[in-house]
This record gives C-alpha cells, structure tokens and sequence, in this order.
C-alpha cells in the first residue's frame, strides 16, 4: 500500500490541485472536474507527457499557458473547449 500524501488529497479543499509526475491525461481529466471550459487532449503523444506542479482550480488558462510554456504544446481555443495538441516536430 502506498501512503496518501495529506498535503495533495486535502489541496481542492483550498482550490488547488497539485500533480506530481503525472501522465497529462490523467491531470486533464481532474481539471475537468473544476472547469466550465473543457480541455480535450487532441493526440496520444500529449497525452503521455508528464506534469508536475500546483494549480488553482478557478485559473484552468493559467494552467493552459503553463503547459504550452514547459510542454512542447499547442492550446487551441473553440468556444467553450481548449483542445491541446503536440507541437509540430516536437
């Protein structure tokens, strides 16, 4: 059994979510939970890049213009979804 970090499961209580290593599908899914703007991983190599960091539940953009900063992303907004897409020749 792996012990649960006290710190990261009580963090939504604060409007935070932390990520710790995680594949960004997962991280995409959880920030799901918080948004009205949905974000749509748009191919599989996204999808298998890893995240780490602290975010606020109530910034899902902030947390989009970190992506794009530190992942070689690409966000592309729709209306009410952003789709997240692998950089060309990344």
């Amino acid at each position: 059994m792996i012990p649960a970090n006290l710190e990261r499961v009580l963090a939504w209580q604060h409007g935070q979510m932390v990520f710790d290593d995680e594949p960004l599908a997962l991280a995409i899914e959880r920030v799901n939970r918080y948004s009205s703007e949905r974000l749509i991983l748009a191919d599989p190599q996204a999808a298998a890049l890893r995240i780490s960091g602290v975010f606020h539940t109530d910034n899902v953009r902030g947390f989009v213009d970190a992506l794009t900063s530190y992942l070689p992303l690409r966000a592309e907004r729709q209306r009410d979804t952003i789709f997240l897409r692998s950089q060309p020749g990344a």
